[in-house]
């Protein structure tokens, strides 16, 4: 995948933009948290709840990989907008199913939904600002 730099860093952004420098940081720790997660759901599910468990955990994520090249590579910020909101809701739903299976499973997953409500109000001020 090829980045465009120049595309991000011509955008206008809102002043609440985090320091470039922030987010892999954040998202390492989110996504061992995402895996220590799934990693407790696949132990202890029970076998009724183990498709939709490994289902939505697929889905989420494979959303989550999706929006960076869609933002980023393709420039369709309209379009990452949809997928983070997406992703956000499902995410929210996966949590719901998760603490049917283990709380900790479910509080694990907290940090990641809040860091995508947070990551959604951004794409959406993107998309204001750069219309």
């Amino acid at each position: 995948m090829i980045y465009d730099n120049n595309f991000y860093a011509n955008l206008n952004k809102p002043n609440f933009q985090p320091p470039k420098w922030l987010f892999a940081p954040i998202w390492t720790i989110l996504y061992i948290l995402m895996f220590i997660s799934a990693a407790i759901v696949a132990k202890h599910t029970p076998m009724y709840l183990k498709p939709a468990a490994i289902c939505i955990f697929l889905l989420q994520l494979m959303l989550n990989l999706v929006w960076s090249p869609m933002f980023f590579i393709h420039h369709k910020i309209k379009n990452a907008l949809f997928i983070c909101i997406t992703l956000t809701i499902t995410v929210g739903f996966m949590i719901t199913l998760f603490a049917k299976i283990s709380i900790l499973a479910a509080i694990i997953q907290i940090p990641y939904l809040i860091w995508l409500i947070f990551a959604t109000i951004l794409n959406a001020s993107i998309v204001k600002l750069n219309h």
